[in-house]
């Protein structure tokens, strides 16, 4: 596995992971409060079969803010971070010949759409892995981050919006800030980004299989948490997020009203094949995707349709071990249906995702299907 660092056009210097050296080219974008190395077990995997290092380039990206990327500049929006790799894009005497694979991670899947809207000829096709689709996330005041803001003074109440930048700093308090340390760090991952791999049981809040806690990745992944700095920004970048030509608007309980315009930039998407992979939310079992809802992928399949793209989603059972972070620990299986997705021009059927992840394992929602989509907004 290979690095180094590229200076791009606003200024930072963008450090770059590559392992294969293949003449096909896949890039990877990582997850909120993550870097490139959140893709390090994947980059091995690659790293350590002969016939995917000889056929396929991976690139992985740390953002502005993490890794080993400088933050001279705080984002505003996701397309900062996808200007960046843009610049990296074309510098590099393989990614500028196109026909890329974008993989984007949670928020990276964001990026991505931001990186295709910019030069949507570069790229063969789009995987999102767990994304927030095209609608973004939105950040909702509920349990113990309601309350009174001491800085500014405003009292957010059970399901207001955030509404500015210093109200999402408010609402992550509890382990952002002066909070974070490795230890909570970890509680938040093990409670809902690791919950279906540890099997966390969230009434007394323990972990259940605690296999993966002497894994290397888990130790790593929360260590690179611990670098990122472009917090609270990404994810009020995520939060005002919008690919569609409509805009998103809540009402809070003080009568005012938050409004997520949107960008109108699913258009480059036309003619493009795109993979949805996320594990399926079961909050009842406190299982599967507790992160990014099922209904966001049901949003994001209706909205890539309507703009041209074709799309499969593979929708990973609850209570196996797929969660959020299942890019993270099972590389191999991430890695195998990455491959699959950039070898076909066809779809992934049902059989060949079973052979990945396991018999029963997945339902696939193939690119003709329409009533497992969702038309009216229904993620947060």
């Amino acid at each position: 596995m290979e690095g180094g660092l590229i200076q791009v056009t606003s200024g930072e210097t963008i450090y770059v992971r590559r392992a294969g050296h293949g003449s096909a080219p896949v890039i990877l974008l990582a997850g909120n409060n993550c870097s490139g190395a959140a893709f390090d077990a994947l980059l091995h995997c690659v790293a350590g079969d002969k016939s995917v290092r000889e056929k396929y380039s991976f690139f992985a990206f740390d953002y502005r803010g993490s890794g080993k990327s400088s933050y001279h500049r705080p984002i505003e929006t996701l397309e900062d971070f996808a200007r960046d790799f843009a610049d990296v894009v074309s510098s590099d005497p393989l990614l500028r010949n196109g026909g890329i694979t974008l993989v984007g991670h949670s928020m990276g899947f964001g990026v991505a759409q931001c990186m295709v809207a910019l030069d949507p000829s570069r790229y063969s096709g789009v995987v999102s892995l767990a994304g927030i689709g095209t609608r973004g996330v939105r950040v909702i005041f509920a349990g113990s981050a309601v309350g009174t803001d001491p800085e500014s003074g405003k009292e957010y109440a059970l399901g207001d919006w955030a509404d500015s930048i210093r109200a999402v700093a408010f609402q992550q308090r509890s382990w952002t800030g002066e909070m974070r340390t490795p230890e909570t760090v970890a509680a938040m991952w093990n409670l809902i980004v690791f919950n279906d791999i540890l099997k966390f049981d969230p009434l007394h809040m323990k972990v259940g299989d605690s296999a993966y806690l002497h894994d290397p990745g888990y130790q790593d992944a929360l260590d690179d948490v611990m670098t990122t700095v472009y917090m609270p920004e990404s994810l009020y970048a995520s939060h005002f997020f919008n690919s569609t030509a409509e805009t998103i608007e809540h009402e809070n309980s003080d009568g005012t009203t938050v409004a997520v315009p949107g960008s109108d930039r699913l258009a480059a998407f036309r003619g493009l094949r795109v993979l949805l992979v996320k594990a399926e939310t079961d909050r009842l079992r406190w299982r599967g995707d507790l992160v990014i809802a099922d209904s966001i992928t049901q949003n994001t399949k209706y909205d890539l349709h309507r703009a041209g793209a074709r799309v499969t989603a593979v929708m990973l059972k609850p209570g196996i071990g797929y969660d959020h972070g299942f890019p993270i620990h099972h590389p191999r299986e991430t890695l195998q249906m990455i491959t699959a997705f950039a070898e076909t021009t066809a779809e992934l059927g049902g059989a060949e995702v079973e052979s990945i992840v396991g018999r029963g394992a997945a339902t696939v929602y193939a690119d003709g299907e329409r009533n497992w989509e969702r038309e009216a907004f229904g993620g947060f």
